[in-house]
């Protein structure tokens, strides 16, 4: 849309304002980058099923990993997102 604000806070629909405002945005996202930590990858055997997850449901995915390996060998990769 093209409308936002400028660095005064004030309303603007300038493409210039915007443009800086994306650009901020994107310093900021690149240096939250570098911070955060990176992702945890578990591949399964030939897997053909992957599960995402993050916060408190690792341990549930961990548990339920399991339960479908040992009792359906079935394998699954996990991608556990840490931010």
């Amino acid at each position: 849309r093209g409308s936002g604000h400028n660095e005064k806070a004030l309303y603007s629909e300038r493409a210039d304002d915007f443009e800086n405002n994306m650009e901020r945005l994107n310093r900021k996202f690149e240096t939250a980058r570098s911070f955060v930590p990176r992702p945890e990858l578990t591949k399964g055997n030939n897997a053909k099923i992957g599960i995402i997850g993050y916060g408190t449901s690792h341990w549930g995915i961990t548990e339920s990993r399991d339960q479908l390996r040992d009792e359906y060998q079935m394998e699954t990769d996990y991608l556990r997102l840490r931010a």
